[in-house]
């Protein structure tokens, strides 16, 4: 398990990033160094691991969004403790969705429904329309980076003139 630092992006980002020990500031930890901040970072696991041209990245899974994401070492904290990793997922479970569901639900149940909350069927046909429009990106992304890699191997042959491609220079002279 690995925190990583990242932007909000939306909804589903968490509210509760947590410091490199993987504690949120709303419940550090008992040690005095887990309760120092910046509280920047959110839980990631790494799915894979890139070796390409002079540096090592990596691709990694969002514990709060789920969206893999390109994760370079330089930002990259690894959570030691086993209670750090479970207070890290416990504060990736905190987003604006499941904060704004729960006050949702509460509203229901308390009958003061006033008009504002969508009905059980509009929320359904909201989260199909944004899983399609998810997995529509990430096969973009993933077509994107096989496309990519495809013409980087094609332009390295090229280059160096390996097979189907062929460089030839012929310099000749007319003595007089």
């Amino acid at each position: 398990e690995v925190a990583r630092k990242f932007p909000s992006i939306s909804e589903d980002a968490t509210i509760s990033p947590v410091n490199r020990y993987g504690f949120p500031e709303a419940a550090p930890g008992t040690h005095l160094n887990e309760q120092r901040g910046p509280y920047v970072f959110v839980l990631a696991t790494v799915i894979k691991v890139h070796f390409e041209e002079d540096a090592r990245y990596y691709t990694v899974r969002r514990a709060d969004t789920g969206m893999e994401q390109r994760a370079d070492t330089a930002w990259m904290e690894r959570i030691q403790s086993a209670r750090g990793i479970a207070a890290a997922e416990r504060a990736a479970k905190q987003t604006r969705r499941a904060a704004s569901e729960r006050t949702r639900t509460r509203i229901t149940i308390n009958g003061s429904n006033d008009g504002n909350c969508w009905t059980r069927t509009t929320q359904r046909i909201m989260g199909m329309i944004h899983q399609l429009c998810a997995a529509f990106a990430n096969t973009i992304v993933m077509y994107y980076r096989s496309l990519r890699s495809y013409i980087k191997v094609q332009a390295t042959d090229f280059l160096y003139g390996n097979s189907p491609y062929a460089f030839k220079i012929r310099l000749t002279g007319v003595n007089v």
